[in-house]
């Protein structure tokens, strides 16, 4: 059964990775969605940076409930049905983390055009947020650095700091 969950986990992974390949336009800003300003593209980003670490939380950290604790209230006597719901559920777990992450990238990829010095002003200020908040932290295993390492990536994207230099 383990197999076939793991199979399971890296047909999703390789699936949403093909679509978020798509769904990006291959990097063309020509292909981007666009925002009407710089405050607005940011604000959309934020919004899809909680879903992303809120999937995070979820797969990482059983929170706000563990997939132990879900599937023990529905299974509390049957453990083979029991270890197969918890398997099905981090599989789950881990491919809402990645349909988070393309919409994460998504919305930081939007473009949108600095017209003010003051937008730069911001753009950096948030960049420099971006480095604070994601470079300096431990976390507990190589998987979730490297969700982490997405979610930086993403925040340096979005403050359009590239757009001002």
């Amino acid at each position: 059964m383990k197999q076939k969950t793991r199979s399971r986990i890296r047909t999703t992974v390789l699936f949403l990775t093909c679509l978020a390949v798509l769904g990006m336009g291959n990097g063309n800003p020509a292909t981007r969605v666009g925002a009407t300003t710089c405050t607005e593209a940011w604000d959309n980003w934020l919004s899809a940076e909680w879903g992303y670490m809120s999937a995070r939380w979820s797969y990482f950290y059983g929170s706000p409930e563990s997939c132990d604790s879900q599937c023990g209230h529905f299974l509390p006597h049957d453990p083979t049905g029991f270890a197969d719901c918890v398997s099905e559920c981090n599989a789950d777990r881990l491919a809402a983390l990645g349909a988070a992450e393309i919409t994460m990238f998504s919305a930081a990829e939007m473009t949108c055009e600095p017209l003010q010095v003051d937008e730069c002003d911001h753009a950096q200020l948030t960049y420099e947020s971006c480095l604070n908040t994601y470079i300096n932290a431990q976390w507990q295993s190589p998987e979730e650095y490297d969700a982490v390492l997405a979610t930086y990536t993403a925040c340096v994207t979005a403050s359009k700091i590239d757009m001002c230099r």
